[in-house]
């Protein structure tokens, strides 16, 4: 997993899924990884935004920086959850900053 900062960076060092990976990735990040995440920015007292970034990177932007056991935690939680080949198509980018909230 990467934790690189910038996101075209991270993006170009990971391979593209084909359209049959994405649709079993985005059912394993709908119901595994993304409850795994916020559960671990829950636990850590961190609130976060958590997104899938161009079919590449799960992105998480805290408001502050996250300390490093966290990240690879997160990382971790994500590698094993995708597993195989999934988990080599995925970067996990880390960045802090303001979060924006999106009305639906």
């Amino acid at each position: 997993m990467s934790n690189n900062t910038s996101h075209d960076d991270a993006a170009s060092q990971v391979h593209s899924m084909s359209d049959e990976e994405l649709k079993e990735f985005r059912k394993l990040y709908e119901t595994n990884l993304l409850p795994a995440i916020t559960q671990i920015l829950s636990a850590a007292n961190i609130g976060g935004q958590v997104s899938l970034q161009r079919r590449k990177s799960i992105v998480i932007v805290t408001r502050e920086e996250m300390r490093s056991d966290i990240k690879q935690e997160i990382e971790r939680t994500v590698s094993a959850e995708l597993g195989g080949d999934l988990s080599t198509k995925i970067s996990v980018e880390f960045h802090a900053g303001e979060i924006e909230r999106t009305s639906r």
